[in-house]
């Protein structure tokens, strides 16, 4: 962790926020930079992991300086280091339709690093699953408070959560492993396929 952050010139008193993920509009990009870029609190750097390039514009449209945002465009394999070295992750939902049913792969990846999380109140599963764990972190009222908490956030809130929990990408392969078992087989007495129980 200390190697990563010094190679990404953070310092021990920084706050490391982090985004991984892309532009697309449920997942309100534009609306926490815009919250940062309003943010007073001195000690707060961002690490955004994306592969889009719009990014870019982005961060020039609320004029982020530099010194204040590690951009990294990075394989899937390789984000895990980059998470270790940051202390919060974001995630900020709407509560529509598509994220009521939602279940962000990132919500799992941020706690299984050891990031405290930063998340809005919505109703849907990943929440009511923060509730239930109650990992470190924040939970916001309403996405509107998120300026606020970025001005309050100290270095003692900086905890790192041992949680772990399944990641919806390991469940989808775990179940693409037992299916391409499964159609490998011998075509006589082929028995059903298993499923997987969630729990």
């Amino acid at each position: 962790r200390a190697l990563i952050r010094k190679g990404m010139q953070l310092s021990d008193g920084d706050i490391v926020l982090l985004y991984s993920g892309n532009l697309a509009d449920y997942q309100n990009v534009e609306f926490f930079l815009k919250a940062y870029s309003r943010s007073t609190n001195p000690n707060l750097k961002m690490i955004f992991l994306t592969n889009a390039p719009e990014i870019n514009s982005l961060v020039n449209k609320y004029q982020i300086p530099a010194d204040k945002i590690r951009i990294r465009s990075a394989k899937y394999a390789d984000i895990e280091k980059y998470y270790h070295a940051a202390d919060f992750g974001l995630l900020i939902r709407d509560n529509t339709v598509t994220n009521k049913s939602a279940a962000p792969t990132k919500f799992s990846e941020y706690l299984n690093a050891g990031l405290s999380i930063i998340i809005n109140d919505i109703e849907s599963d990943y929440v009511r699953q923060f509730k239930r764990l109650k990992p470190e972190g924040f939970l916001l009222p309403k996405k509107e408070d998120l300026t606020a908490c970025f001005n309050s956030i100290t270095k003692s809130d900086v905890k790192r959560n041992n949680l772990k929990i399944n990641t919806l990408a390991g469940i989808v392969k775990e179940q693409r492993d037992i299916l391409k078992t499964w159609l490998n087989s011998s075509s006589t007495d082929k028995p059903m396929a298993p499923a997987r129980q969630m729990t």
